[in-house]
């Protein structure tokens, strides 16, 4: 908003000192009006009814003397010269209202006048026309005969003046924003781009169409999205709808989240004109276009007062993310999936949310196996339950368990080998082990779920859909995970449009097993999720949607399917789920 005083000293002969601020780009203007002064365009004697005058004699353009005065008045109930004035409804209608860009109050200390004026401006010279205005209520009587000195304040808006707020400003990565433009022309479509530099530093960006309401403003919690990524009524689209800016050479590059300490900048440029697609292909500097306002907004992955640091203890290895406080707070170990090593932002992020999370490497991080090839052991998992167990701001109840991915069937196994384990979150994991074997504490081996590549299709661009790469696990007993053996609570996680895995096969699989061997835990402790239009990667909400990127057991560019509108409400359903579960099972 811009603010401009107004000082008015009718002794001296009334001078009007504009100050204008804020980026508008005009001097000040110093006008000298006659102590008698009346309006260049109309001629009236003041009094209760001048304001209706006034709106007809701007409606009427053959009553308007002056040509370089071009504005209206808005319709909007007013206080002028010890009366009332409402602009008649016929003659609101006549001019078209769009918007209001500024009202002024002036006020005294014997009360003779106090009141708010409201504008709208349709052409090139609103001050002109309020300067003019002005000098109409200083031809009444009460004013030229005043002593003392007025002050008004008035405040302006519009497209010169256009703001993005965005609330709250900083914030967690899971939390929800509101996204609101203001000031921007009435009824003009408008692009929004959403701009995020990664942790490697590759640029992604989303752009949406969006059309301003009669007041100027642009809500993304309640305006549609006309075109651009994505369209209709989505808050929270811009945050995970980005793509690669530099689509030739980074065309399925994956958002890099590698380092939890340093928040996301997320920079919002609202540009005039339906420009997505040109602003994706070539820029705005090689369109010549700037952004009429911009914003930023930042986003942690740490909470405030949370802490982390580096687990070497025996043979286990991670990440350990704890929050603010003595506790003890639920005790969660988080696993990644078949890229190995540490992914550390929902650990940070579960411990901005109340829980002690290791993130735990189980292959491809410092001295532990290199790859999948090498046979897992639960014998580890329970070395590192035991580990978190032990910390002094942990609960005693039990653990809990995540695992995304290759670390959602490594959780499975964990769970029917390790007691202690109280519940177990599988989000897109398989029934049997994959790309590897699992040896069990009591010297079993589950085998490598067997694999088909003959079934994975070729899609254009050379990106592969592995969907059916793995083969059923009913089919292969010696591959299937005890599931049955499980004494605690399991959230199965699916993702009914992941290309990864056949999420309905290895889903129908465990059911089927838990109704042949153990009915009563089906029953009782397991819990389904189903998600129509989500993909395979899950991630904690709001962050940008993968739609492909290279897969590092596959060796090459692969589909994980879902759309980012569906698969971002699966992900804020599991989240909040998840989060639940923890607390409630590891008081």
């Amino acid at each position: 908003m811009i603010v401009s005083n107004l000082d008015l000293d009718l002794d001296q002969g009334p001078a009007f000192g504009w100050g204008l601020c804020n980026g508008l780009q005009f001097p000040p203007i110093h006008m000298h009006i006659q102590q008698d002064g009346i309006p260049e365009f109309f001629s009236c004697e003041p009094g209760p009814d001048l304001l209706h005058r006034i709106a007809e004699a701007l409606i009427n353009p053959q009553s308007i003397r002056s040509n370089t005065i071009i504005g209206r008045l808005v319709g909007v109930p007013v206080c002028y010269a010890g009366g009332p004035g409402y602009i008649p409804k016929a003659a609101r209608a006549r001019v078209g209202l769009r918007r209001i860009i500024g009202s002024f109050q002036m006020s005294k200390s014997n009360s003779c006048y106090a009141g708010p004026m409201a504008f709208i401006y349709l052409g090139p010279t609103p001050f002109m026309m309020i300067i003019s205005l002005l000098k109409g209520a200083a031809s009444s009587q009460r004013f030229s005969k005043a002593s003392s000195c007025w002050h008004t304040s008035f405040k302006y808006g519009g497209s010169r003046a256009a703001h993005i707020t965005v609330s709250p400003p900083i914030c967690l990565v899971d939390n929800s924003v509101n996204v609101t433009i203001t000031g921007l022309d009435s009824n003009k479509l408008f692009t929004l781009q959403t701009s995020l530099t990664d942790h490697k530093g590759v640029s992604f960006a989303s752009v949406a169409h969006y059309r301003s309401d009669e007041n100027g403003t642009v809500d993304l919690d309640k305006s549609a999205s006309l075109g651009g990524h994505f369209a209709g009524v989505h808050p929270m689209a811009p945050f995970v709808h980005l793509f690669p800016k530099n689509a030739s050479k980074m065309k399925y590059a994956r958002v890099s989240l590698h380092d939890v300490e340093s928040p996301f900048e997320y920079k919002f440029d609202v540009y005039k004109k339906a420009i997505g697609y040109p602003l994706m292909a070539m820029g705005a500097e090689t369109l010549g276009v700037k952004p009429v306002c911009s914003a930023t907004q930042t986003r942690h992955f740490m909470g405030e007062g949370c802490t982390r640091m580096h687990v070497r203890h025996g043979r286990v290895r991670g990440v350990l993310h704890l929050p603010p406080g003595d506790g003890p707070f639920p005790g969660v170990v988080d696993l990644s999936g078949s890229s190995g090593g540490v992914r550390e932002q929902r650990a940070a992020l579960l411990a901005a949310r109340g829980c002690a999370v290791l993130c735990l490497a189980y292959f491809a991080y410092e001295d532990l196996p290199p790859d999948l090839t090498h046979q897992l052991d639960t014998a580890y998992f329970q070395e590192a339950v035991d580990y978190l167990l032990a910390h002094d701001k942990v609960t005693k109840t039990g653990v809990g368990m995540f695992g995304f991915s290759k670390g959602g069937d490594v959780a499975l196994s964990a769970a029917s080998d390790i007691p202690q384990v109280k519940v177990v979150v599988t989000a897109n994991g398989a029934a049997g082990p994959i790309f590897g074997p699992m040896k069990f504490k009591d010297g079993t081996v589950v085998k490598c779920l067997p694999f088909d590549e003959s079934r994975c299709l070729v899609l254009p661009n050379n990106v592969v859909d592995i969907t059916h790469l793995t083969l059923n696990p009913l089919d292969n007993p010696e591959s299937f995970i005890p599931v049955e053996k499980i004494k605690n609570h399991v959230l199965w996680f699916s993702s009914l449009e992941d290309k990864n895995f056949n999420n309905e096969m290895h889903l129908q699989a465990v059911k089927q097993r838990l109704k042949e061997k153990n009915p009563e835990a089906l029953a009782n402790n397991w819990e389904f999720m189903e998600e129509q239009g989500a993909g395979h990667i899950i991630e904690p909400p709001y962050l940008p949607f993968t739609e492909a990127s290279f897969h590092p057991l596959v060796q090459s560019i692969v589909t994980w399917g879902g759309n980012a509108l569906q698969h971002n409400q699966a992900e804020v359903r599991l989240w909040h789920r998840m989060i639940q579960l923890f607390k409630e099972k590891l008081a």
